[in-house]
């Protein structure tokens, strides 16, 4: 009877513990700033936290495309930061420089925002008519 009573109070502390823990917001106030990975190499991106690496996109975002809407940042930055984080693990290597992966990845970041741009553009002319 003891044992059950312990079991039970364990799984409602588990579930207690499971339920409080949500996931965090990944563009919350001051997602864009501090971000220190300007210089770094392929392999220290690779290793960096989230946040970090989100930041850092930011600040590149804002350096290669100065003339973005701010209300673009978010999307274009976690665009910048995904392909730099595929290319950090595809070629985690010390030796190869953050700063020469950014330029394609400021590209795909432009064609992609383009594309859901367009996308959306269609989808509003639709719903429209």
């Amino acid at each position: 009877m003891f044992v059950k009573t312990l079991t039970g109070l364990l799984v409602l502390l588990v579930c207690g513990v499971l339920g409080a823990c949500g996931k965090t917001d990944r563009f919350a106030d001051g997602w864009d700033q501090g971000g220190n990975l300007h210089d770094v190499s392929l392999r220290e991106w690779a290793f960096a936290t989230d946040a970090n690496r989100l930041a850092s996109a930011a600040d590149f975002v804002r350096e290669f495309i100065p003339a973005l809407p701010a209300v673009s940042l978010p999307l274009a930055s976690a665009l910048v930061e995904k392909c730099l984080t595929e290319s950090a693990y595809i070629a985690a290597i010390e030796e190869i420089g953050v700063r020469s992966r950014i330029e394609p990845c400021i590209e795909y970041a432009q064609q992609t925002a383009q594309s859901l741009a367009q996308e959306y553009a269609k989808r509003q002319g639709v719903s429209s008519q």
